[in-house]
């Protein structure tokens, strides 16, 4: 787990931890014989016992605290929330979808979601680890990069859930502001047909399809995927505007040839989607986990916002003008051997925004602190 940096001194990343952490070691200090079990973790366990009114009041205090707090650095923030509250095309979420075998291949047989908890299900979610491409932070509100707007998941965040995001830095409505960040910076619309075929439910062979795995999160988990030839068709009719295949697909030299399409597809549409994705939460959250092949995106990335001076368009130019993530990072690779002063600027730009995200996390325990919650 990685801790952030405030302006002049560390912070300690056994205080302000990520949700999951914070949830973690709130069941564990309720359990704890330690004597001097963690202070956060400790009011963190006396919150989640107070009824919900009180929670949902608490919350409501330390949102209107952020709210008064007088900071350029934060304003700015709040202030690019509050366009993408009146920028961001939002709508209902339709659910999970998967490509019907009566479309394209009628002689695969009937579809249906299998239960989320059932051992298949779990299993399937095991291999293909979908976590991995969502933030750590709550997030009702999502983008979706092939419709270019955002979706509404529906479901509202817990008090708790609230609590740890602001533990952790991060303003009310990150999702929304994150999400619209994405719509900035998303710049590759030719990829839409294949984000919209990625974006559906991953499926196995015998029908089976799982609402909470889609193709995406199948094919970034690098494991062993069986593809039907109803989602195999529906690629090369819809991303590909192929009509020959039909099922069943022999297994000879054409159906490879057309597995090693899909495959140079998502690998073009991960290589977007991931810097477009690190640009967003990086720019609210420098210290965001990335996954480890990923994390040379992070130091380019700050580099970026500091020359760009925090201006979203800017950085959607910068972006932009690179086309794609390779190019992205020549170009900043080539900026920084001319000038190594700018990795510090990026360093700069850092501790700037982790000094905002004191000013939030410091609110919130301010809070619990005038609540008897957090004595430290």
């Amino acid at each position: 787990m990685r801790g952030f940096a405030a302006a002049g001194r560390a912070l300690d990343p056994d205080h302000i931890m990520t949700a999951f952490a914070l949830l973690l070691l709130c069941a564990l200090a309720a359990q704890a014989d330690e004597e001097q079990p963690d202070p956060l973790a400790r009011a963190f366990a006396l919150f989640a016992e107070m009824d919900l009114e009180l929670q949902q009041a608490l919350i409501r205090d330390v949102h209107a605290r952020i709210a008064e707090i007088e900071d350029r650095g934060l304003d700015d923030l709040l202030a690019l929330r509050e366009r993408a509250r009146r920028e961001l095309v939002v709508k209902p979420w339709p659910g999970a979808r998967f490509f019907e075998p009566e479309i394209y291949a009628p002689v695969q047989g009937a579809r249906s979601f299998v239960p989320a908890d059932s051992p298949d299900a779990e299993l399937q979610y095991e291999v293909m680890r979908p976590w991995e491409n969502v933030p750590q932070y709550f997030r009702r509100i999502r983008y979706d990069y092939a419709s270019n707007r955002a979706f509404d998941l529906g479901s509202p965040s817990t008090p708790s859930q609230s609590l740890a995001d602001l533990l952790y830095g991060y303003p009310p409505d990150t999702d929304l502001l994150i999400a619209w960040l994405e719509r900035q910076f998303d710049h590759e619309e030719a990829l839409d047909a294949i984000a919209d075929f990625f974006e559906h439910a991953y499926c196995d062979r015998i029908g089976n399809c799982y609402a909470e795995i889609t193709i995406y999160d199948a094919f970034a988990s690098q494991s062993q995927i069986e593809m039907a030839d109803v989602d195999v068709i529906a690629y090369a009719r819809l991303v590909l505007h192929d009509r020959s295949y039909v099922s069943p697909i022999p297994p000879d030299a054409r159906r490879q040839h057309l597995y090693d399409r899909m495959r140079d597809g998502f690998l073009q549409y991960f290589r977007s989607r991931v810097l477009t994705e690190a640009a967003a939460n990086l720019f609210v959250n420098p210290e965001a986990p990335l996954r480890d092949e990923h994390e040379g995106l992070r130091n380019r990335l700050l580099v970026t916002f500091s020359l760009a001076d925090s201006r979203v368009d800017r950085i959607r130019a910068r972006l932009v003008e690179a086309r794609d993530r390779d190019t992205f990072i020549e170009q900043i690779d080539a900026l920084l051997e001319k000038d190594a002063g700018l990795f510090h600027a990026g360093e700069a730009w850092q501790r700037e925004r982790n000094r905002v995200r004191w000013l939030v996390a410091n609110a919130a325990r301010d809070v619990l602190r005038e609540r008897g919650c957090l004595a430290e």
